[in-house]
């Protein structure tokens, strides 16, 4: 067959109108042909018979352009779709608030306050429906991929760190009636004289940490033995305990007062990772004065200190001779980033206070269902017996 009838023959196609859906028989390799530059007359007019040029359509290399429609006839353009649901997402504006009062007028409710909270309860209802209207639309794949899902929602709306928010369940667990009961049971777990012997117990016992308040036994004022260049008031300075001896921790362990304090600083810092949420990093580092000996840590982590040569240097550069930092005392360049770990230890034993509690909790509810329906008396005392 002839190419120029061929071409004759497309050409009259295109004139009567075909579309490009219409000639589906032709193949990819024919497509290339429609690139080609048909030149004009001299005015640019086309002239008869010649062939309309097409721009190809830009697509992915190796998918063809109907396996491209079809992927988004079935799950839709992504950007559109995050588009759309972050605007139907927002609250009503313009017409929709229009409406919103207008309802409100016709309640015609005296209470301004009343008719406000009427009000925004129906935008909040007309602001789920369009949510739950979205997200059927939407693959539930693509929703959890997004963080577009119900669980991502509230997730935002408690507004809590990432990490507890993995112990969602076990954090609503513990509350301010059962925290002191959680305290006294890390303790013993962590601290007690029962308790085995754990890496957490010795660095609190040798008690290193570093200091800048007064301490958490009962005393009035340090003992310059206590702390390392034998400073005694650490008013507005920071300084670094040094290790007990055998006999000071003996001592330590029998202290009413220190332990008494331990236990405090462990109900403390339960308040903070329940109730207000905040994480062990924060914690340590801006609720010192609750946390107590729970912030003694390795010696590899602790900061170095002033030595006795950095005074003197001081006082030979100073022109008053008087030293800034003295002998012991942390300066900012002595820091060095921490663990944690002891206070890292009570979050986790608190986590596995929350899962008992919860079993308890089960337990009980079992129990309480069985005595329900026991019918003789055998059955009551087996069930009370357990």
């Amino acid at each position: 067959e002839d190419l120029s009838d061929v071409d004759e023959e497309e050409a009259q196609q295109v004139d009567r109108g075909y579309d490009d859906e219409d000639l589906s028989d032709v193949d990819d390799e024919e497509d290339e042909l429609n690139d080609f530059i048909v030149e004009g007359d001299d005015d640019g007019e086309q002239q008869p018979g010649m062939r309309r040029r097409r721009k190809k359509k830009k697509h992915i290399g190796g998918v063809s352009d109907e396996a491209m429609r079809e992927a988004q006839e079935i799950f839709g353009d992504v950007d559109s779709f995050l588009q759309r649901y972050h605007d139907m997402k927002a609250r009503s504006t313009g017409k929709d608030q229009y409406d919103l009062g207008q309802e409100g007028d016709e309640l015609d409710l005296s209470d301004e306050d009343e008719a406000e909270e009427l009000r925004a309860a129906r935008m909040e209802r007309k602001e789920q429906r369009r949510l739950k209207l979205v997200r059927e639309r939407i693959e539930p794949d693509l929703l959890a991929k997004y963080g577009l899902t119900d669980s991502d929602e509230h997730l935002r709306k408690i507004d809590i760190p990432e990490r507890m928010a993995v112990d969602l369940d076990l954090l609503d667990t513990l509350s301010a009636e059962t925290l002191p009961e959680a305290s006294r049971w890390i303790y013993e777990q962590l601290f007690g004289i029962d308790s085995r012997r754990t890496w957490v117990r010795d660095l609190v016992e040798d008690g290193r940490r570093e200091v800048d308040m007064l301490p958490t036994d009962g005393r009035n004022s340090w003992d310059p033995s206590d702390l390392e260049g034998d400073i005694a008031n650490v008013q507005g300075l920071r300084a670094i305990c040094r290790v007990r001896k055998s006999s000071q921790i003996g001592q330590w362990q029998t202290n009413e007062a220190a332990q008494e304090a331990l236990q405090k600083a462990i109900h403390e810092v339960l308040k903070c990772f329940y109730l207000a949420k905040e994480e062990v990093p924060l914690v340590a580092m801006y609720r010192k004065e609750r946390c107590g000996e729970l912030l003694c840590c390795r010696e590899s982590d602790l900061p170095s200190f002033t030595t006795k040569r950095e005074v003197e240097e001081q006082e030979r550069n100073s022109r008053s001779h008087v030293a800034y930092y003295p002998e012991g005392s942390v300066q900012a360049k002595h820091r060095r980033p921490r663990r944690w770990e002891v206070l890292w230890a009570v979050w986790e034993n608190s986590k596995r206070f929350a899962k008992l509690i919860r079993r308890r909790q089960a337990r009980t509810t079992a129990y309480e269902k069985a005595l329900e329906v026991a019918t003789s008396e055998e059955e009551t005392d087996a069930v009370m017996g357990c």
